[in-house]
């Protein structure tokens, strides 16, 4: 392979890599589209669940209702690709205006145009998302836990309180039980 070959495998390889991070920003610039367009010109801030991880999950859901109210926020819209989350939100706070599920796909794409667009009124709820976070490294340093950094990371409640709010739930959904057993 001469050099000029191995230049060209290099500039198509690049060529593909762009043209699907450009599909990947189409797809999440209309999920994006599809939650304006579910807020409905409400003031609601835009709480993102990126993974599926019950501990980060049910903390940020725990303490939605302590970042809404100290940030003056009346609603708001929870995306989601996982289903625990969607099911389970209204069971921790009554100001959710909307919740969508979205596919893990399109949680990439999405989390992928957010990079781009850094809207202030999105919140990501994970220890690793978007891209160039890197609190998952903070747990157990200084004895910091899961929750804490949820609530001051994520959120920025500061000074951190531990809530004393558990969600009651008597049905029978798996799904829901599932997240909860975190904070039982």
């Amino acid at each position: 392979m001469t050099l000029v070959d191995r230049d060209l495998n290099q500039i198509k390889s690049a060529k593909i890599a762009l043209q699907t991070a450009y599909e990947k920003s189409r797809v999440g610039k209309r999920i994006y589209r599809k939650i304006v367009k579910s807020l409905q010109g409400t003031k609601s801030k835009i709480i993102v669940f990126p993974e599926r991880n019950d501990q980060i999950n049910y903390y940020g859901l725990l303490y939605l209702n302590d970042y809404l109210l100290r940030n003056l926020y009346n609603t708001a819209c929870i995306v989601s690709c996982d289903e625990k989350v969607i099911k389970s939100a209204k069971l921790f706070s009554t100001h959710i205006y909307c919740s969508i599920l979205i596919t893990q796909d399109e949680m990439r794409a999405f989390v992928q145009f957010y990079s781009v667009l850094e809207n202030p009124n999105i919140v990501f709820v994970s220890l690793t998302k978007p891209e160039g976070r890197h609190a998952d490294f903070l747990v157990g340093v200084k004895n910091l836990t899961v929750e804490q950094i949820v609530a001051i990371c994520v959120y920025f409640l500061i000074p951190f309180q531990k809530t004393s709010f558990r969600p009651n739930y008597d049905g029978d959904d798996i799904q829901i039980i599932e997240l909860l057993k975190e904070g039982w």
